[in-house]
Formats: C-alpha cells, sequence, structure tokens
C-alpha cells in the first residue's frame, strides 16, 4: 500500500505555486536556487534553506524549518560560515517579522538560550583561567 505524499513530500516550488516555466536569464545565483526549489521540504538542507532564505524566496514554508534547525544548533551553516543560517533569518525584513510575531518570538527566545549558554561558557572560563598553573602569562 503507498502512502499519500505529505506536505514535505512535495517540491518546494509546488508548494509555493512557482510555474515550472525556466528563469528567463541565468545567473549563477538562479542557478544554484533552481535546484533548490525543485527540491522536496523534506530534502532540504541548511544551505539551501539559507540560500533561499537570503534571496526572501519560500520564507513561509523554510522559515519554520530553519527555526527548528537553529532551536538544535544556533550556529548550523550551509556553505558560508558558522551561523550563516542564523544571519539569513535575522536579515528578513521587518514585515515579515511584523506578520509572523510568533517566529519572532521563537527567533528571539533561541538568541536568549544561547546568550544564556554563552554567560554560562564565560563564568566557566573565568574559573578556568583563575586556576591558571601558568600565572597571568601563557
Amino acid at each position: 500500500m503507498n502512502a499519500r505524499p505529505t506536505f514535505e513530500d512535495h517540491p518546494l516550488r509546488v508548494l509555493i505555486g512557482w510555474s515550472g516555466s525556466e528563469p528567463p536569464y541565468q545567473t549563477p545565483l538562479i542557478a544554484r536556487c533552481e535546484p533548490a526549489l525543485a527540491l522536496p521540504l523534506k530534502d532540504q538542507t541548511v544551505e539551501t534553506i539559507r540560500l533561499l532564505l537570503g534571496q526572501g524566496i519560500a520564507v513561509d514554508v523554510l522559515l519554520p524549518r530553519a527555526l527548528e534547525i537553529l532551536e538544535l544548533n544556533i550556529l548550523a551553516s550551509g556553505d558560508m560560515y558558522d551561523g550563516d543560517l542564523l544571519s539569513a533569518c535575522q536579515r528578513l525584513p521587518a514585515s515579515y517579522w511584523s506578520d509572523h510575531p510568533e517566529h519572532w518570538t521563537e527567533l528571539e527566545n533561541i538568541h536568549r538560550d544561547f546568550d544564556r549558554k554563552i554567560d554560562q561558557v564565560n563564568k566557566d572560563r573565568a574559573v578556568f583561567m583563575a586556576r591558571n598553573p601558568f600565572g597571568a602569562r601563557l
């Protein structure tokens, strides 16, 4: 018995209602976005999510997935640098956050959790440094 496809089984292009027509021109960026749009939602990677969010493509569909990833690892990265997914989310326009306050709250909670972890690491580091067997010099 075949299971019915779920929301996540459909290509992103279908989920956002984009036609299958070819772009009017090709650029390296379009060449990178096109395969990401063909992927089902369940197969989107940190890099494809970062890339598409950075272009403002499929934000309503991809941001909840990005928030799930960031909750597990705020420094999740695509192909650019540690934390590039977080940066892509933070660069979304204010209008998006105004229209989706629940997503803003979720991202702010992720930030606060990270801040608490950093505070604890810094406290532990201060204790570590106070016990420095090498004195003030390293």
